[in-house]
């Protein structure tokens, strides 16, 4: 059973299709925070590309502490990786354990997988290793945001952990034997975008037209949580707790009172069995975010 894992992006920016309460103060993070250790919450999840994030993370982070944090490389995003590129992700990498407040941290995800298949990704992926040899991270690995990503980066490296999107309508990593490869080869597995999110939290009537093509089916799934009585941060959290390969589930929220909320409701779905595959969607432009520029 995934264990909850604390997003950080509010943190450090206004994220969030659902959230109209905006970037989360450094007294609500701080709150969060405490919440988190009182609910023996374990795993932190940041970025460089989250903003402030990880500076946040470094005022409030109790010293010392228990927490696991994983925090990613922004993408390069090249066709060709080269030795001052991966000097550049090190200083990045530096600049983060700076930021943070710490000397090592347990996860370090390049936040595009495809930076690896990229000319000159074996370089690179040395240059992690090399991290993990120094003691600077316990886990090395990427972050996903397709499923052929997968294959490629299991053929040719060795990772440790990925983040992965996994969500009632975004099931294919599921659906289609990516983490049951995963766990094959020993690889820690964190999903996010569990309410993709917030779309699955929203109700029908403030839902923008941009997702009128999947407005029938989030129709039956509304419908399908009011028979089984479920909220709908209940029937997000149930879908993912019936996936035995999952080990973290991170939860992204902007205060104390939502955290505590989705941890109540965590405990509540633990032995639930329902069948979520008819809401399943393939049409990419729905289910991944990127995708969503200003909705």
């Amino acid at each position: 059973m995934a264990e909850i894992g604390l997003g950080t992006v509010q943190f450090g920016m206004n994220y969030g299709i659902s959230n109209k309460g905006g970037k989360t103060s450094t007294l609500d993070a701080s709150k969060l925070l405490q919440v988190a250790i009182d609910n023996h919450i374990d795993v932190l999840d940041t970025a460089s590309a989250y903003g402030t994030s990880e500076s946040v993370l470094g005022e409030i982070l109790p010293k010392p502490h228990r927490f696991k944090v994983v925090t990613k490389i922004s993408p390069l995003n090249l066709a060709k990786i080269e030795k001052e590129d991966i000097e550049k992700v090190e200083e990045v990498f530096k600049d983060s354990l700076k930021k943070l407040g710490q000397n090592k941290v347990f996860g370090l995800l390049l936040h595009n997988a495809d930076d690896l298949l990229a000319d000159g990704g074996f370089d690179l992926f040395s240059r992690l290793q090399q991290f993990k040899s120094q003691g600077f991270v316990k886990k090395i690995g990427v972050s996903v945001y397709h499923t052929n990503q997968v294959e490629k980066i299991l053929t040719h490296y060795k990772i440790d952990l990925i983040q992965l999107p996994l969500n009632v309508l975004n099931q294919s990593f599921h659906t289609e034997g990516y983490l049951s490869q995963l766990k094959s080869h020993n690889v820690e597995v964190h999903v996010r975008s569990v309410f993709l999110q917030g779309l699955l939290l929203m109700p029908l009537k403030e839902i923008s037209n941009f997702f009128a093509p999947i407005l029938p089916v989030l129709k039956r799934y509304h419908g399908f949580l009011k028979d089984n009585a479920l909220t709908p941060v209940q029937g997000a959290l149930s879908f993912i707790q019936q996936i035995p390969e999952l080990d973290v589930v991170v939860l992204g929220v902007n205060n104390a009172a939502q955290l505590l909320s989705n941890i109540k409701d965590h405990a509540v779905v633990q032995k639930l069995n329902i069948d979520f595959s008819p809401f399943a969607v393939v049409d990419e432009k729905m289910i991944n975010p990127s995708s969503w520029e200003n909705r």
